[in-house]
Protein backbone atom coordinates (compact mmCIF):
# COMPACT_ATOMS: atom_id res chain seq x y z
CA UNK A 1 0.00 0.00 0.00
CA UNK A 2 1.54 3.36 -0.87
CA UNK A 3 2.58 5.67 2.12
CA UNK A 4 -0.02 8.03 1.43
CA UNK A 5 -2.56 5.97 1.80
CA UNK A 6 -1.36 4.15 4.77
CA UNK A 7 -1.17 7.36 6.37
CA UNK A 8 -4.86 8.42 5.52
CA UNK A 9 -6.20 5.14 6.55
CA UNK A 10 -4.61 5.11 9.79
CA UNK A 11 -5.61 8.86 10.30
CA UNK A 12 -9.12 7.55 10.04
CA UNK A 13 -8.57 4.49 11.46
CA UNK A 14 -7.09 7.09 14.67
CA UNK A 15 -9.77 9.29 14.50
CA UNK A 16 -12.68 6.34 15.31
CA UNK A 17 -11.01 4.61 17.87
CA UNK A 18 -10.14 7.65 19.92
CA UNK A 19 -12.33 9.13 22.36
CA UNK A 20 -12.53 12.32 24.11
CA UNK A 21 -11.33 12.62 27.66
CA UNK A 22 -9.37 14.41 29.79
CA UNK A 23 -6.67 13.22 31.27
CA UNK A 24 -4.40 14.10 34.75
CA UNK A 25 -1.70 14.04 36.45
CA UNK A 26 1.49 15.70 38.04
CA UNK A 27 4.51 16.78 36.85
CA UNK A 28 6.85 13.81 37.57
CA UNK A 29 4.61 11.20 36.50
CA UNK A 30 4.07 9.50 32.91
CA UNK A 31 0.17 10.60 32.40
CA UNK A 32 -1.43 8.93 29.33
CA UNK A 33 -5.09 8.95 28.12
CA UNK A 34 -7.54 8.99 25.20
CA UNK A 35 -7.03 12.15 22.90
CA UNK A 36 -10.01 14.36 21.41
CA UNK A 37 -10.28 14.38 17.64
CA UNK A 38 -13.84 15.53 17.52
CA UNK A 39 -14.00 18.46 19.86
CA UNK A 40 -13.10 21.87 18.76
CA UNK A 41 -9.77 22.59 19.08
CA UNK A 42 -8.73 25.82 21.29
CA UNK A 43 -7.99 29.19 19.32
CA UNK A 44 -4.41 29.74 20.65
CA UNK A 45 -1.89 32.75 19.99
CA UNK A 46 1.41 33.15 19.45
CA UNK A 47 3.34 34.17 22.43
CA UNK A 48 4.02 37.75 22.69
CA UNK A 49 8.08 38.56 23.99
CA UNK A 50 6.60 38.49 27.99
CA UNK A 51 4.50 35.71 27.75
CA UNK A 52 5.44 32.45 29.03
CA UNK A 53 4.90 29.31 27.49
CA UNK A 54 6.10 25.84 27.67
CA UNK A 55 9.75 25.37 26.67
CA UNK A 56 12.45 22.43 26.25
CA UNK A 57 9.64 20.19 23.72
CA UNK A 58 11.20 16.66 23.53
CA UNK A 59 9.40 13.57 21.97
CA UNK A 60 10.53 9.91 21.68
CA UNK A 61 8.33 7.31 19.62
CA UNK A 62 8.22 3.24 20.61
CA UNK A 63 6.57 0.75 20.39
CA UNK A 64 4.46 -1.05 23.15
CA UNK A 65 3.19 -4.31 22.87
CA UNK A 66 2.23 -5.88 19.81
CA UNK A 67 -0.94 -5.65 17.72
CA UNK A 68 -2.36 -2.20 15.32
CA UNK A 69 -2.25 0.02 18.11
CA UNK A 70 1.03 -0.44 19.69
CA UNK A 71 2.83 2.92 18.27
CA UNK A 72 3.54 5.34 21.48
CA UNK A 73 5.53 8.48 22.02
CA UNK A 74 6.21 9.99 25.40
CA UNK A 75 6.42 13.83 25.45
CA UNK A 76 7.95 15.87 27.72
CA UNK A 77 8.53 19.75 28.05
CA UNK A 78 9.49 22.41 30.69
CA UNK A 79 5.73 23.96 32.12
CA UNK A 80 5.81 27.94 30.95
CA UNK A 81 6.79 29.93 34.39
CA UNK A 82 4.69 31.32 36.09
CA UNK A 83 2.41 28.44 34.93
CA UNK A 84 -1.06 29.00 33.55
CA UNK A 85 -4.12 27.49 34.37
CA UNK A 86 -3.83 24.21 32.46
CA UNK A 87 -2.20 23.06 29.67
CA UNK A 88 -3.10 20.56 25.89
CA UNK A 89 -0.94 18.93 24.01
CA UNK A 90 -1.76 19.02 20.28
CA UNK A 91 -0.63 16.69 17.85
CA UNK A 92 -0.67 16.55 13.72
CA UNK A 93 0.63 13.86 11.11
CA UNK A 94 -0.24 16.52 8.03
CA UNK A 95 2.11 19.16 7.25
CA UNK A 96 1.12 22.53 8.02
CA UNK A 97 -1.75 20.60 10.34
CA UNK A 98 -1.40 22.52 13.63
CA UNK A 99 -1.82 25.88 11.75
CA UNK A 100 -5.18 24.10 10.89
CA UNK A 101 -7.53 21.61 11.83
CA UNK A 102 -5.85 18.58 10.99
CA UNK A 103 -4.60 18.28 14.56
CA UNK A 104 -5.52 16.15 17.85
CA UNK A 105 -4.82 16.87 21.23
CA UNK A 106 -5.21 16.12 24.89
CA UNK A 107 -7.67 17.05 27.22
CA UNK A 108 -6.58 20.05 29.54
CA UNK A 109 -3.68 18.97 31.65
CA UNK A 110 -2.63 20.55 34.95
CA UNK A 111 -0.54 23.47 34.78
CA UNK A 112 2.36 22.12 36.39
CA UNK A 113 2.42 18.19 34.36
CA UNK A 114 5.55 17.68 32.62
CA UNK A 115 5.26 14.56 30.28
CA UNK A 116 2.66 12.96 28.80
CA UNK A 117 2.47 9.65 27.12
CA UNK A 118 0.49 9.04 23.90
CA UNK A 119 -0.54 5.76 23.29
CA UNK A 120 -2.30 4.09 19.66
CA UNK A 121 -0.68 6.74 17.55
CA UNK A 122 -1.08 6.02 13.89
CA UNK A 123 2.21 3.98 12.04
CA UNK A 124 4.05 5.14 10.29
CA UNK A 125 7.42 6.90 10.05
CA UNK A 126 6.39 9.98 9.13
CA UNK A 127 7.03 13.39 10.26
CA UNK A 128 4.68 14.56 13.57
CA UNK A 129 4.74 17.91 14.31
CA UNK A 130 3.29 18.96 17.91
CA UNK A 131 3.22 22.08 20.64
CA UNK A 132 1.89 22.88 23.83
CA UNK A 133 -1.03 25.25 24.62
CA UNK A 134 -0.65 26.96 28.25
CA UNK A 135 -4.27 28.02 29.10
CA UNK A 136 -3.85 32.05 30.47
CA UNK A 137 -7.30 33.17 31.46
CA UNK A 138 -9.83 32.80 28.23
CA UNK A 139 -6.76 32.48 26.05
CA UNK A 140 -4.26 29.36 24.80
CA UNK A 141 -0.88 30.43 24.49
CA UNK A 142 1.40 28.04 22.02
CA UNK A 143 4.66 27.09 22.35
CA UNK A 144 7.32 26.83 19.76
CA UNK A 145 5.82 23.92 17.45
CA UNK A 146 8.68 20.72 17.65
CA UNK A 147 8.93 17.55 15.26
CA UNK A 148 9.68 14.09 15.14
CA UNK A 149 8.93 10.96 13.63
CA UNK A 150 7.53 7.92 14.13
CA UNK A 151 9.20 4.44 14.14
CA UNK A 152 8.25 1.23 12.37
CA UNK A 153 6.58 -0.89 15.14
CA UNK A 154 5.76 -4.94 14.21
CA UNK A 155 1.82 -5.48 13.80
CA UNK A 156 1.28 -8.96 14.95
Amino acid sequence: MPEVARMLLAWGVALALTACSDAGGSSDSRESGPVSPTAPPPTATTAGPDAAVATQLRAVAGCEGSGLNNHVADFSWRPAEPPGDGQRLVLSYVPGGLETDAFLRTGTLPADQSSYHWTQMNPGTGPRTWRVLTKRGATWVRSETATFHGVDCPDG
